[in-house]
């Protein structure tokens, strides 16, 4: 199995408007070491919290260290966001940060060749492509538009976003699930409901090696790919994907040809990050 990955991070209208910083990150890549893997990350800082950009850049950079052991084999990662957590908080201590500075999402997606699963911790877009040219979108939504913060955990705010919210057990998560036909046709619209605690414990993808010689592709979004004016959110997913080549910047070569092609930009901040899956017969690219 081989990979590639990619990255796009977009500063959205909103942002520029007001000439204030991007507050979403990105970061994929390839690691070598046993059987090797692949990981792809994004993190949405919060648009009403403090230095938010900052946070999102912080929870990024420390998963992808953890990633990046976990693939090369380093037992000391029994949970990845156990250690996304203890590292981003000692950055955040050395630099006096604020809670509020660290309030961002945090989706990521980890595969080696006998597993891969993806986790989202708050709101985004999930995208699942198959060999034979199907492609599933998952878009994860919060009520309220209140999303969990996996920095709660450590910041102690979990009491006060279960206020928020009523309870743990409330129903306060929607997924929607989309697939599309190789042709392009979306032929299976459904959506799924979890409750609060659900959300929290971060909704997961997961596949074993049976399943995975069936996928070609795994993708992480932030929500800001649901903020294109008139271009529904499972549109614009099918327009990103239909990749003319997954070498190099292909993400990113992608993405600017669907915004220049449809004349619009993202009103929020837009990123994403990729792993494209070849098969050592050369199948899935």
């Amino acid at each position: 199995m081989t990979y590639s990955t990619d990255t796009i991070t977009l500063v959205g209208s909103a942002h520029q408007r007001a000439f204030t910083p991007g507050q979403d990150a990105a970061s994929a890549g390839v690691v070598s070491g046993k059987a090797g893997g692949a990981f792809a990350i994004v993190s949405d800082g919060c648009s009403s919290g403090g230095r938010a950009e900052i946070g999102a850049q912080l929870l990024t950079a420390a998963a992808e260290r953890a990633a990046r052991l976990k693939i090369a084999g380093d037992d000391m990662v029994q949970s990845l966001l156990v250690s996304v957590l203890e590292a981003t908080e000692k950055a955040a201590c050395d630099v006096a940060l604020a809670d509020d500075d660290l309030f961002a999402t945090l989706l990521y997606a980890i595969v080696t060749p006998d597993r891969a699963f993806v986790r989202v911790y708050g709101d985004g877009v999930v995208a699942v492509g198959f060999r034979d040219g199907t492609w599933q979108f998952l878009r994860v939504e919060w009520e309220k538009n209140t999303p969990f913060y996996p920095i709660y955990y450590t910041r102690k705010n979990v009491d006060t976003f279960l206020t928020v919210h009523g309870s743990a057990l409330h129903t306060a998560v929607y997924v929607e699930h989309v697939t599309y036909d190789p042709d392009g046709t979306a032929w299976r619209q459904f959506c799924t409901r979890h409750t609060v605690a659900e959300g929290m414990m971060g909704l997961m993808l997961s596949l074993d090696a049976g399943a995975l010689r069936d996928i070609c592709a795994l993708g992480v979004f932030t929500d800001g790919v649901a903020s294109l004016p008139t271009v529904p959110w499972d549109n614009m997913m099918r327009e990103i994907v239909a990749f003319k080549s997954t070498t190099g910047a292909f993400l990113r070569r992608r993405v600017g040809h669907v915004l220049r092609d449809l004349s619009i930009a993202p009103t929020d901040d837009l990123s994403g990050a990729m792993v494209w899956l070849s098969s050592d017969d050369g199948g899935g690219s």
